[in-house]
């Protein structure tokens, strides 16, 4: 009798302690099942062309939401412009019709080229020159695929890639899943001079950092002048139109600009147009010239979009310089002349300093 009653109060202190145990079972049941999704063992050297060479390996990504293993690759190609691909594992090959099996294991890995492709949508750009970074975010607002719950794979289904060249980025490009046949989705933007995202700041990329959706881009260009100025031209995201139909990202002529490539003008410019500029962009009636206070112009919230220098000619100790400016001032573009006086150094170590003598409409 005392062994009966030994052997019932063993299996009520395993019936306790299991009970207890069981909502922690529960926890982590579907993360130990997830880690238990069976992977492909892939050589990378028997999937990809010869010609490529990787920048990196293979990188795990999870855009389309589904149970299938893909994967990322960066690769060089021709003179070693960076370009991507994502292998997609999937137990249907694409060209028959079969019936997919969520339980069979993937036997399939099938290339979707990201940039450069061949198709019409894809085939204007790479990724990067020298170097690439990428980041996924997640847009749609879906839940997470049942296999992703509980795991340390964060759920995306945007791909963001930015492309460096010489420490600055000139290449961007967003990427989506559209669906099997056709694959990734792409909108990217390149310029001959560097990307910001914002108008006033050369080199700000906060939202990025961020993990913030990009949608507007600023390519600053310089004008390879003596003044170190820049066109600031905006990319922005557009769903399509009848002229550019895919969605993509495209230049804004409309509200692009001149200002200095550092984002803020010198204190005193060497050269008469940077002079010109530096007041109309950012003010100061110590610019001009002490014999023109009274014929100072005011400009509020004017753009320049061309500034040049018409002609430079020695007067006396002096030099008169003259030009035009082109600004987009609220309500219409103007065009404007102006003239700047050379002051010349007093002593060998002070510069020359340029002060403006007048400006009026044309």
């Amino acid at each position: 009798m005392a062994r009966i009653l030994g052997i019932a109060l063993i299996l009520l202190v395993v019936l306790i302690v299991a009970a207890l145990a069981l909502p922690r079972v529960l926890q982590v049941l579907p993360t130990l099942l997830a880690r238990q999704r069976i992977s492909m063992q892939i050589d990378l050297n028997a999937i990809k062309p010869e010609a490529w060479q990787p920048v990196r390996g293979l990188q795990r990504i999870d855009l389309d939401d589904d149970d299938d293993d893909e994967w990322l690759l960066f690769y060089r190609y021709d003179q070693g412009a960076i370009g991507g691909v994502i292998y997609d594992a999937q137990n249907v090959p694409r060209d028959r019709p079969i019936v997919r099996i969520p339980e069979q294991a993937p036997a399939y890995l099938v290339p979707y080229r990201l940039l450069p492709d061949y198709i019409r949508s894809k085939s204007g750009g790479y990724l990067g020159d020298e170097q690439v970074e990428w980041k996924t975010i997640l847009l749609s607002g879906r839940p997470p695929a049942a296999d992703r719950q509980g795991t340390d794979q964060p759920h995306a289904d945007r791909l963001l890639v930015r492309g460096r060249f010489r420490e600055r980025f000139t290449r961007f490009a967003q990427f989506w899943w559209v669906d099997a046949e056709r694959g990734y989705g792409a909108a990217y933007a390149s310029t001959p001079g560097w990307f910001s995202l914002t108008r006033d700041n050369p080199n700000d990329w906060a939202a990025w950092d961020a993990g913030a959706n990009i949608v507007e881009l600023w390519a600053w260009v310089p004008l390879a002048d003596r003044s170190d100025l820049c066109r600031r031209t905006p990319w922005v995201w557009s769903d399509g139109t009848e002229r550019f139909p895919q969605q993509n990202f495209l230049p804004d002529e409309l509200r692009a600009d001149v200002d200095f490539c550092a984002g803020q003008a010198p204190a005193d410019p060497a050269f008469p147009e940077a002079q010109v500029l530096a007041y109309i962009r950012y003010g100061g009636d110590n610019r001009w010239d002490a014999t023109a206070q009274d014929r100072i112009v005011r400009f509020d919230e004017a753009r320049v979009w061309r500034i040049a220098v018409v002609s430079e000619t020695p007067q006396n100790d002096t030099v008169i310089a003259t030009g035009e400016v082109d600004i987009i001032a609220p309500g219409q573009p103007q065009r404007w002349w102006w003239a700047a006086r050379l002051l010349p150094p007093t002593h060998i170590q002070e510069t020359a300093r340029w002060r403006i003598t007048g400006m009026a409409p044309r």
